[in-house]
C-alpha cells in the first residue's frame, strides 16, 4: 500500500478496504480462510475519504473530508455514485447505512428494495460515532 492505514472495515464474506493516512481508499484482495491477512491492496479511484464502511452483502459506503456521501455497489467495483447527505462518519449494515452529522444528529438510510435507498431519515440522540448491525441495532458513542 505505500502508507499507514487511518481506518479499516471489514464485512462478512471477508471484504477488507482501508483509508490511508493520505485519504486514499484501498481495497484487499485475496483475502481467504486460508490466508486472511490477503495478497495485495488496491486502490480504489477515490481520494480526500475521512471513512469507509463495507456492508455485509459487499455494498461499500464512504464519506469524504468535506462530508459528502459516496457508494459502490459491489466490493469488486470501482465506480462510486454519489449520494445526497452531509455525513462526518457512517457505517453499511446488511440493508441500511446509518450515520452522523458535524452536528452530532443521527441518520439511517433504509436500503431495502434499493441500492442505495431513497432518503436518510433522523434518528433521535446525538452521538459522534455510530455502528448498526444485521439485526437492526445501532450503537454509538457520544464522546
Amino acid at each position: 500500500m505505500g502508507e499507514n492505514i487511518k481506518q479499516v472495515s471489514c464485512g462478512f464474506r471477508g471484504y477488507v478496504w482501508a483509508v490511508g493516512q493520505s485519504g486514499k481508499v484501498y481495497r484487499l484482495d485475496g483475502v481467504t480462510a486460508d490466508r486472511p491477512q490477503g495478497e495485495s491492496w488496491t486502490f480504489m479511484t477515490r481520494s480526500n475519504i475521512a471513512h469507509v464502511s463495507v456492508g455485509d452483502e459487499g455494498h461499500v459506503w464512504a464519506n469524504d473530508l468535506s462530508g459528502n456521501v459516496f457508494y459502490v455497489g459491489d466490493h469488486n467495483q470501482q465506480g462510486w455514485t454519489t449520494v445526497e447527505g452531509s455525513l462526518v462518519q457512517l457505517d453499511a449494515g446488511t440493508d441500511r447505512v446509518v450515520g452522523v452529522n458535524n452536528w452530532g444528529e443521527i441518520y439511517e438510510r433504509d436500503l431495502t428494495g434499493s441500492a442505495t435507498g431513497s432518503e436518510w431519515v433522523q434518528i433521535n440522540g446525538h452521538l459522534k460515532q455510530v455502528s448498526t448491525s444485521q439485526n437492526h441495532v445501532t450503537w454509538g458513542v457520544d464522546a
